[in-house]
């Protein structure tokens, strides 16, 4: 009985010695593991983007899109109104005794979502909280979109010679913080809850 408890005794111990080699021969291969770790998701998180750049300008320029930009316009017009705005809205342009605006795709908040969604996509999350935070992100950027145009409307209107600096630099710069900045806010929450 005593050789037999002894026999097994050593296997243990044999057994401990091989997982230990085994794990000592993974440390040293360490680096592998945390550049696949790192690595993948922000290549797929590049691919995605690469992706975004090759069927965006085909999406956009398909007739597909325009309902899009014209429900965007008729969406604005009404918005304008209700601010006691006279406008006219034609198709995709809103025009006034004091601007006129033609909705494009780049009026939209549709590249900043693409890239949000993007981001949430690959980051290794449980789907749920992905979903929670593609939805939750898009809809706080399609508001603060629609806060942007407002706001070049009254700029246009007021100051029209700082309309183009205000809408390619100051907006386009917020609307990406802003992108990033729910990405963060996501994976702090996350981070908070223990999923990430």
């Amino acid at each position: 009985m005593k050789g037999r408890r002894v026999r097994t005794q050593r296997r243990r111990e044999e057994r401990e010695a091989r997982k230990l080699a085994r794990r000592k021969g993974w440390a040293r291969r360490a680096w592998v593991g945390q550049v696949v770790e790192i690595g993948l998701p922000v290549a797929l998180f590049m691919g995605m983007i690469l992706l975004i750049l090759l069927f965006y300008p085909r999406v956009v320029s398909a007739s597909v899109f325009e309902p899009v930009l014209a429900s965007h316009a008729s969406m604005f017009g009404a918005l304008f109104g209700l601010l006691g705005e006279e406008v006219r809205v034609s198709q995709d342009t809103i025009t006034s005794s004091s601007f006129a605006f033609r909705i494009i795709a780049e009026c939209t908040s549709l590249i900043p979502t693409l890239v949000l969604l993007s981001a949430v996509v690959v980051f290794p999350a449980p789907w749920r909280m992905k979903m929670w935070g593609a939805v939750i992100g898009a809809l706080a950027l399609a508001v603060v979109n629609v806060v942007r145009v407002v706001a070049l409307m009254y700029t246009a209107k007021f100051s029209p010679s700082v309309l183009e600096f205000t809408h390619l630099v100051v907006w386009q710069g917020l609307m990406i913080l802003l992108g990033v900045g729910i990405w963060v806010a996501w994976l702090s929450y996350l981070r908070r809850r223990g999923l990430a």
